[in-house]
Protein backbone atom coordinates (compact mmCIF):
# COMPACT_ATOMS: atom_id res chain seq x y z
CA UNK A 1 0.00 0.00 0.00
CA UNK A 2 2.88 2.52 0.39
CA UNK A 3 3.16 3.13 -3.41
CA UNK A 4 -0.66 3.61 -3.63
CA UNK A 5 -2.41 6.09 -4.56
CA UNK A 6 -6.02 7.71 -5.21
CA UNK A 7 -7.64 10.01 -7.41
CA UNK A 8 -10.82 11.62 -5.95
CA UNK A 9 -12.48 14.78 -7.16
CA UNK A 10 -12.43 16.33 -4.07
CA UNK A 11 -8.79 15.66 -3.29
CA UNK A 12 -7.59 18.72 -4.51
CA UNK A 13 -10.55 21.29 -2.23
CA UNK A 14 -9.88 18.43 0.90
CA UNK A 15 -6.32 17.74 0.52
CA UNK A 16 -3.94 20.61 -1.39
CA UNK A 17 -4.27 22.28 -4.35
CA UNK A 18 -2.57 19.96 -7.00
CA UNK A 19 -4.62 19.55 -10.59
CA UNK A 20 -3.79 16.01 -10.61
CA UNK A 21 -5.99 15.36 -7.51
CA UNK A 22 -3.34 12.90 -5.97
CA UNK A 23 -4.45 11.19 -2.52
CA UNK A 24 -1.32 9.37 -1.11
CA UNK A 25 -1.57 6.22 0.99
CA UNK A 26 -1.13 8.57 4.72
CA UNK A 27 -4.20 10.38 3.65
CA UNK A 28 -6.42 6.97 2.04
CA UNK A 29 -6.17 5.81 5.48
CA UNK A 30 -7.22 8.37 7.16
CA UNK A 31 -10.45 9.06 5.14
CA UNK A 32 -10.99 5.18 6.04
CA UNK A 33 -10.17 5.51 9.72
CA UNK A 34 -12.99 8.47 9.70
CA UNK A 35 -15.17 6.03 8.38
CA UNK A 36 -18.14 6.58 6.64
CA UNK A 37 -20.66 9.65 7.14
CA UNK A 38 -22.47 12.29 4.81
CA UNK A 39 -19.35 13.20 2.65
CA UNK A 40 -17.47 9.92 2.39
CA UNK A 41 -19.22 6.66 1.07
CA UNK A 42 -17.28 3.29 0.98
CA UNK A 43 -18.26 1.01 -1.83
CA UNK A 44 -16.61 -2.72 -1.75
CA UNK A 45 -17.15 -3.12 -5.98
CA UNK A 46 -14.38 -5.94 -7.29
CA UNK A 47 -14.86 -6.21 -11.04
CA UNK A 48 -18.02 -3.71 -11.27
CA UNK A 49 -20.04 -0.96 -10.27
CA UNK A 50 -23.14 -1.56 -8.53
CA UNK A 51 -26.19 0.73 -8.73
CA UNK A 52 -25.68 1.94 -5.83
CA UNK A 53 -22.26 3.94 -6.42
CA UNK A 54 -24.60 5.75 -9.24
CA UNK A 55 -27.01 6.81 -6.62
CA UNK A 56 -24.02 7.80 -4.28
CA UNK A 57 -22.85 9.99 -7.16
CA UNK A 58 -26.36 11.52 -7.38
CA UNK A 59 -26.50 12.02 -3.66
CA UNK A 60 -23.24 13.73 -3.80
CA UNK A 61 -24.01 16.32 -6.40
CA UNK A 62 -27.33 17.56 -5.12
CA UNK A 63 -25.68 18.31 -1.67
CA UNK A 64 -22.20 19.47 -1.31
CA UNK A 65 -20.16 16.66 -2.83
CA UNK A 66 -18.22 14.26 -1.52
CA UNK A 67 -15.29 11.32 -1.58
CA UNK A 68 -16.35 7.84 -3.02
CA UNK A 69 -13.66 5.31 -2.18
CA UNK A 70 -13.96 2.29 -4.65
CA UNK A 71 -12.35 -1.19 -3.41
CA UNK A 72 -13.45 -0.43 0.26
CA UNK A 73 -15.74 -2.71 2.27
CA UNK A 74 -18.40 -0.74 4.74
CA UNK A 75 -15.95 -1.95 7.88
CA UNK A 76 -13.29 -0.18 5.85
CA UNK A 77 -11.69 -3.19 4.98
CA UNK A 78 -9.60 -2.38 1.84
CA UNK A 79 -9.78 -5.27 -0.54
CA UNK A 80 -9.12 -3.59 -3.69
CA UNK A 81 -10.62 -3.20 -7.13
CA UNK A 82 -9.61 -4.74 -10.75
CA UNK A 83 -9.08 -2.30 -13.43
Amino acid sequence: MANSTIMTPSSQRDFGDSPDCVMDAHRFKKLIAKGEGVDIEFKACRDQLPKSVYETVCAFLNRHGGTLLLGVADDGTIHGIHP
